[in-house]
């Protein structure tokens, strides 16, 4: 696409560096995907008087007024949530407000203990997913992780969740659901898939620049910070976040964990290549850990003849996609069609030990023509749907946030289909999971530029070494980016956890946990480079569980608390992604 069949685009301006508040935190103003930081401040996590509390109502985000200092309410349970109003637009602080959805499980300490050892703030990735849900889910075991003096934090990036003004590109619901029904989410799917992708992705910004425009701009990994030091964990999209942190408030490095780390440079040059380096070897784990166990419904004796078998059932539903009427609910009904199961065995490479028991079951059924499990496992609810008059008002993960973020913080991609097919045939030469790697396509007409945009080089001398974590076979953030990311951060070290899936934090890793906990409490760095194995097989037999049970009873009290807590993560947590 040359200039002149684009939109002019919204100018991005430098950050100015001394809009600050006397606390620490970055600023979540994209809108897109997992977690975005933007430009918001998160003031004082001081922990002033108890939060006010109404045991009878059910908690309602946005029935909290919005204050410009940290005004808890206790939340779902033991959590507090707060709702923070800053600047929409730090050039105009007098202006328009944005409202910021923040959420901790607080310390069992005081401010005033000793023993209290102040917040960590967590982002999960995406970008588009709720921080807010993700402390949610593993606030608990972080607590036994790393320990209850902490704050454990989450926020709504701007665009995302219960933060506000939300980022709604489709007034109704079913507008929405009409246009991602169209999806084709394999471009491999039909023969003019890319094509069909890359008109889709134009009609989205042009409607994008239109309806969201405004509130757009103002998401990005852009960041603020005051004069306190900042503890900080983030996962996938997350760890931009925390090398761009690092990068713009070196000085201000007390703990910082990257997990899952993107390659920076890539990120913001709008890339998207190396990213797909180890996807095949982490399809080739299911293959060795079911071969390794006859637990596994798609046993063979070999892990070639387990990716045979697999290949034949793939094959086979490209050829002839399989009806499902589910029994158990007469409104649930559809196909299993090669998109889907491409999708699906996608994203089941990013939580292995979550998801592989139940996609090879979902495949062997397939073998004898029954899709209902797949279909069961895709989370397609199109048939049970329903329009409702009335919603809560979130949008958590939703694709305008992931895209504004991801394509507002990127360089300016013009790429014409021949341009683009050229970029996906490298792709495909680096992966068999190319058909899943359409960001650029996103990005190839995409207009609204985030305002404000963290500049490079990604590098820095940090007050506190930083702590990265990668597992070997991660699909869409390899170990290479890891490494390289740790090049440009002196003194940093690379954990790497000898397995599959996208989060060494969501692996049943005792190593992990201690290195982790090591980390954030005593400021404690392994050797860079140190491997951790995993203590659990993903398919387990009766004997294997009965010897590990027996390992567990003779760990320190210490120990099983970490293990249960690592156990537990990966059976129950993804990172966010714009893949899940």
């Amino acid at each position: 696409m040359n200039s002149s069949e684009t939109a002019p685009l919204l100018p991005s301006r430098p950050r100015d560096k001394h809009h600050s508040k006397r606390w620490v935190w970055w600023t979540v103003a994209g809108l897109a995907a997992a977690l975005v930081l933007g430009s918001i401040i998160l003031n004082p996590f001081a922990r002033s008087e108890p939060p006010k509390s109404d045991e009878d109502a059910p908690f309602n985000w946005l029935n909290l007024e919005p204050s410009t200092d940290f005004n808890w309410v206790k939340c779902f349970d033991e959590y507090e949530c707060a709702r923070l109003e800053v600047p929409l637009d730090w050039a105009k602080p007098k202006g328009d407000k944005a409202a910021i959805a923040v959420l901790r499980l607080p310390s069992k300490y005081s401010a005033n203990d000793t023993q209290y050892r102040g917040p960590i703030i967590y982002n999960p990735g995406g970008p588009g997913g709720s921080g807010n849900d993700f402390v949610r889910k593993i606030g608990p075991f972080m607590r036994d992780l790393v320990g209850s003096e902490y704050d454990h934090v989450g926020f709504d990036p701007r665009g995302v969740g219960f933060t506000t003004p939300v980022l709604n590109m489709f007034p109704a619901e079913t507008e929405r659901r009409v246009w991602e029904a169209a999806e084709t989410v394999s471009n491999n799917a039909t023969g003019d898939g890319l094509g069909r992708a890359y008109a889709r992705a134009r009609v989205f910004s042009d409607l994008a620049a239109r309806r969201i425009g405004e509130t757009a701009q103002y998401l990005g990994t852009a960041a603020r910070t005051g004069s306190e030091k900042l503890k900080y964990w983030g996962g996938s999209y997350g760890s931009i976040l925390g090398a761009s942190l690092a990068t713009m408030f070196p000085d201000r490095i007390e703990r910082l964990v990257i997990d899952s780390v993107m390659e920076t440079q890539e990120y913001f040059d709008t890339i998207w290549l190396k990213n797909v380096l180890s996807s095949d070897d982490a399809l080739e784990w299911l293959f060795i850990s079911c071969a390794a166990s006859s637990a596994c419904p798609l046993y063979e004796p070999s892990a070639a003849a387990v990716k045979q078998r697999y290949l034949r059932i793939v094959d086979a539903i490209h050829e002839q996609p399989l009806a499902v009427l589910a029994d158990d609910s007469p409104d649930r009904y559809g196909l299993v069609d090669y998109s889907m199961v491409r999708k699906v065995i996608f994203t089941s490479l990013n939580s292995p030990y979550r998801l592989f028991p139940r996609l090879s079951q979902a495949l062997r059924d397939m073998e004898v023509g029954d899709g209902r499990a797949m279909y069961a496992l895709s989370g397609r609810d199109d048939s049970e749907w329903r329009c409702k008059c009335s919603s809560d008002g979130a949008l958590i993960g939703s694709i305008e946030a992931t895209r504004a973020i991801l394509c507002g913080d990127g360089a300016v991609v013009n790429d014409t289909i021949s341009e683009l097919r050229e970029h996906m045939q490298r792709v495909h030469d680096l992966t068999t999971f190319a058909d899943m790697m359409y960001v650029r396509v996103w990005c190839s007409s995409w207009r609204v530029r985030t305002v404000e945009r963290v500049q490079g080089p990604y590098a820095a001398n940090t007050s506190h070494p930083i702590l990265i974590m990668n597992n070997m076979y991660d699909p869409v953030t390899p170990l290479d980016s890891a490494r390289a990311v740790s090049a440009n951060f002196p003194g940093s070290a690379v954990v790497e956890v000898a397995t599959a899936g996208h989060g060494a934090i969501i692996t049943p890793s005792l190593c992990m946990a201690r290195h982790l906990r090591a980390y954030f409490r005593d400021g404690v760095l392994p050797i860079n480079g140190t491997i951790c194995a995993v203590d659990k097989p993903i398919f387990e037999s009766s004997e294997g569980t009965n010897r590990r049970l027996e390992a567990f009873k003779a760990m320190s009290v210490e120990d099983r608390r970490l293990w249960a807590a690592t156990d537990q993560l990966s059976q129950t947590v993804s990172l966010s992604g714009m893949w899940l």
